[in-house]
């Protein structure tokens, strides 16, 4: 595990998770698709596609849970976790991409990038925006982008047709926050 990248809200590590050996395409078959994530209506043109998560995306999650709790000093004492795995790619009838949004309500999200190959014309980077600039973050295998809420961020299209740019998702939610 390598911080690359560390200022606000924002953290990027790279070989995230230690031994991460995995095959992107056994979570994301058709029975694993639970819907096109449904943006607010002056969001309703981006598209992203979700699946359901697995047994071992949900123990991903849990294990990205502990790594970020070693990162930050105000990480919370009780939390749940929730997962997914999403794609973005090229949309004749809308536009591949994640809208700007600061997942308030959670206390941090977590994206981890598994495609084995990406290159940066195809697009699909991150965003976030800090206070003096826009921090972009190429999509990389086993690159963590770690968002402590709230924070301005997005993802930008994926231009190329045929590619589609894989990850899996995971909110951390403060337990206390709803007692």
């Amino acid at each position: 595990m390598e911080i690359i990248y560390r200022k606000e809200n924002l953290i990027v590590v790279d070989d995230f998770f230690d031994n991460f050996d995995i095959d992107p395409n056994d979570y994301f078959s058709k029975d694993l698709r639970s819907r096109k994530y449904d943006f607010p209506d002056h969001h309703d043109h981006f598209i992203i596609d979700q699946y359901d998560p697995t047994d071992q995306v949900s123990a991903y999650g849990k294990l990205a849970a502990d790594k970020v709790k070693s990162l930050v000093d105000n990480f919370p004492e009780r939390v749940a976790i929730s997962s997914g795995a999403h794609e973005i790619k090229y949309h004749e009838d809308g536009l591949g991409a994640i809208p700007p949004h600061s997942d308030r309500g959670h206390y941090c999200g977590i994206t981890v990038c598994i495609n084995r190959e990406w290159r940066r014309e195809w697009g699909g980077w991150n965003f976030t925006f800090e206070s003096d600039n826009i921090k972009t973050t190429e999509p990389k295998f086993n690159r963590a982008i770690i968002i402590l809420a709230p924070n301005l961020h997005g993802c930008t299209p994926v231009w190329e047709r045929d590619k589609v740019r894989r990850t899996m998702q995971f909110f951390v939610d403060d337990l206390d926050d709803y007692s």
